[in-house]
């Protein structure tokens, strides 16, 4: 294990339309002290060809990680992101490992904030950068309801964090391996789980406004889809939130005006996109309806 070496994982699965946007954007860093493993857990299109692309031309930095498709219902309790992350981490040489979604791109100097930020903060093992939603100005900006708010972000000065529902995707190889690594029983909100952890035990995360990179995720039709399908498949771990995301769904149908109205007043105290306004509350109860649709889908099968 290299000190100060930084193991990017990326867990990809059907990422053929992004995948190479965010291995480009790491093998631009100004920082060289990196390796790359791309965690392919089943993908059935193009995603790990790109990979493989990517893996002769940069042997010498770039890992690949096949896991073959699992017809099984067992998938749904044990090959989530969470399994790729893990996979991707025992596999890694570095001493600080970065967790990079394959829809997420780092900017040159990210890594190098990276490093910084260790030989800075030596007492700090778990930190959380400054992930930025990139905000398209055409209609598709709708899918990002949940994260407008983030389109007004400024740096913000890093602080300890005891507490709260924050993921530190940037972690030290050995505390991450002594702290217990991902839940991979929680199949999505793997994050969460991962940072409840943490609170649990009491261990400090840093918040940093330093580290910055960028994601594209929910500004199309395709994330907004795998995010309801992600969370039905959730739903085999806690059946208790199918039945909490139905009775929302009953209640919304049933009390469409009055629902719609709470909806549009919550976004206006949040953004003044008067047109994510206006259509975010129906693609609220158009999410909710299509994660009851596919844990019904699932339970089919």
């Amino acid at each position: 294990m290299f000190k100060n070496s930084i193991s990017v994982i990326i867990p990809a699965h059907n990422e053929e339309d992004v995948i190479a946007k965010s291995i480009n954007s790491v093998l631009k860093s100004t920082y060289k002290n990196y390796e790359i493993i791309v965690v392919n857990n089943g993908s059935t299109d193009g995603t790990r060809e790109i990979a493989e692309g990517f893996v002769k031309k940069h042997s010498q930095k770039i890992k690949l990680l096949n896991y073959d498709p699992d017809p099984s219902k067992e998938f749904i309790k044990r090959r989530g992101v969470a399994f790729s992350r893990n996979k991707g981490a025992e596999a890694a040489k570095g001493s600080i490992l970065f967790f990079l979604d394959s829809d997420d791109w780092v900017g040159e100097d990210t890594l190098e904030s990276i490093a910084k930020t260790f030989q800075k903060y030596k007492d700090i093992d778990f930190v959380c950068g400054d992930r930025r939603t990139a905000i398209p100005k055409n209609w598709r900006r709708i899918f990002l309801y949940s994260w407008i708010t983030r389109k007004k972000s400024r740096r913000r000065p890093n602080k300890i964090l005891y507490t709260g529902p924050f993921c530190p995707y940037i972690i030290t190889t050995k505390e991450f391996f002594r702290t217990g690594c991902f839940d991979e029983k929680a199949y999505y909100r793997e994050d969460t789980a991962f940072a409840m952890k943490l609170e649990k035990l009491k261990i400090p995360k840093l918040d940093s406004g330093e580290i910055i990179y960028y994601t594209d995720m929910g500004t199309h039709f395709k994330d907004y889809k795998r995010q309801c399908s992600n969370m039905a498949k959730g739903f085999f771990i806690y059946p208790f939130k199918a039945i909490g995301v139905f009775i929302q769904m009953l209640m919304f149908s049933l009390s469409l005006p009055v629902m719609y109205l709470a909806l549009f007043s919550a976004m206006m105290r949040r953004t003044d996109d008067v047109f994510v306004n206006v259509f975010s509350p129906f693609l609220w109860g158009m999410r909710r309806f299509l994660e009851i649709f596919h844990f019904i889908k699932l339970l089919l099968k």
